[in-house]
């Protein structure tokens, strides 16, 4: 069963040029960008479940970053801090499952839906940049952590995760110091080693994204 979730994205990038033209296909497998005259394809069949894509334009063109969620956590950077970081603009991102593809589409600034010969872009959901945030989590899965403590040198959590549709088969780690422990949806309670100077991330085992990044800095001050 596909479970693909596409959002657009009016008016959320800034034109390097005047003439500057983006034009946006989807037929279900492939997305074809044509850029100034110059085209990208990208087959999504072709992705790995777990994977995280990004087409992004910059100094040096347009290309696609396959790893682009190993990126981020190797910089420690968020999606936005890292096109920022190295003046990028990203287009389209993609990250699969094995249920499908979420989808967000970014549309340059006097654009409300992108040019297509194609594609029906306003068939789609279409969000405010401010509502980023909110569907990447809403389209794929979060976790609230509840209570947080430290007992006798264990890092004892009681949270819940809620996972999409689109995420029901994937399996969510959570991790701290080089223990991952694989959570259920719903409410998990947690006893870890607990490791002074790092925090815990949740997402794929062994994952140190930021953007999933839970702080343990207020605990160890409780502590000292």
């Amino acid at each position: 069963m596909n479970y693909d979730k596409i959002v657009v994205f009016p008016h959320s990038i800034p034109k390097r040029w005047k003439d500057e033209t983006l034009e946006i296909d989807f037929d279900g497998r492939i997305v074809k960008v044509f850029h100034d005259g110059c085209q990208i394809l990208i087959h999504t069949d072709l992705l790995s479940p777990w994977s995280s894509t990004q087409l992004v334009s910059g100094r040096q063109g347009d290309f696609v970053l396959y790893n682009f969620r190993e990126l981020l956590m190797i910089y420690g950077l968020k999606p936005q801090e890292f096109l920022r970081a190295f003046h990028l603009r990203g287009f389209v991102q993609i990250d699969k499952t094995r249920r499908g593809i979420f989808m967000k589409v970014f549309c340059l600034e006097d654009q409300d839906n992108p040019k297509s010969n194609e594609t029906d872009w306003s068939e789609y959901y279409h969000a405010g940049f401010d509502e980023l945030h909110k569907l990447d989590r809403k389209y794929s899965w979060s976790f609230d952590p509840g209570k947080v403590s430290l007992q006798q040198g264990k890092l004892n959590v009681q949270g819940s995760l809620t996972l999409s549709d689109l995420w029901k088969e994937e399996p969510i780690y959570f991790n701290h110091a080089g223990q991952a422990v694989k959570l259920r949806n719903g409410y998990n309670e947690l006893n870890l080693t607990y490791v002074p100077g790092e925090d815990a991330y949740v997402g794929l085992r062994h994952s140190r994204y930021p953007g999933r990044r839970i702080s343990l800095a207020n605990l160890e001050a409780e502590h000292e």
